[in-house]
């Protein structure tokens, strides 16, 4: 006996493990239940999906077994490969959301260290000026280059620090 059985199935091309399960009943009628089962897909949604069960006479079995399930076996294959690449993208995403949000809190906390460096420098400045130690408190003022978005406030302190100096008879 010659059967083009697995033939048929090997052109579904189907990914995962199809179950199939046979029982014989009385008076050549058969009871099918086919179930197709990917391991690779990951979605708990998966096992809501039922197998197709029939019971019919072994003649029509042979006759339309295949003519039958082909269409539901291919979508079924094709929508568990769409959830697996879904979940994949899903983690993937959230991935990339949780890396920017660390890059964005990273700059955040480098601009409020900056800020803060930026705060405790003018305010040493502030105290050297208030102590009449002027050259100190201009060789203590920030650097512009470091601070662009202070440049124009630092080159006024400059100037005002400048002022004060003693005039220099030699």
């Amino acid at each position: 006996m010659e059967t083009n059985f697995f033939t048929l199935l090997a052109d579904l091309q189907l990914q995962g493990d199809l179950i199939i399960s046979v029982r014989t009943l009385p008076d050549e009628v058969q009871t099918i239940s086919v179930y197709l089962k990917n391991e690779q897909c990951n979605d708990p949604a998966r096992h809501r999906i039922t197998p197709f069960t029939a019971t019919v006479k072994a003649a029509e079995l042979n006759r339309d077994f295949f003519p039958t399930l082909t269409e539901p076996l291919q979508a079924t294959s094709s929508l568990m490969l769409n959830m697996e690449a879904y979940n994949r993208q899903l983690k993937e995403a959230k991935a990339a959301s949780a890396m920017e949000k660390e890059n964005k809190s990273k700059k955040g906390q480098e601009e409020d260290a900056k800020t803060k460096r930026f705060n405790e420098s003018m305010k040493k400045v502030e105290e050297l000026d208030a102590e009449g130690k002027h050259r100190q408190a201009l060789a203590a003022l920030p650097d512009p280059a470091e601070y662009p978005e202070q440049a124009d406030a630092l080159e006024e302190k400059r100037k005002a620090l400048t002022e004060k100096f003693a005039p220099e008879l030699f």
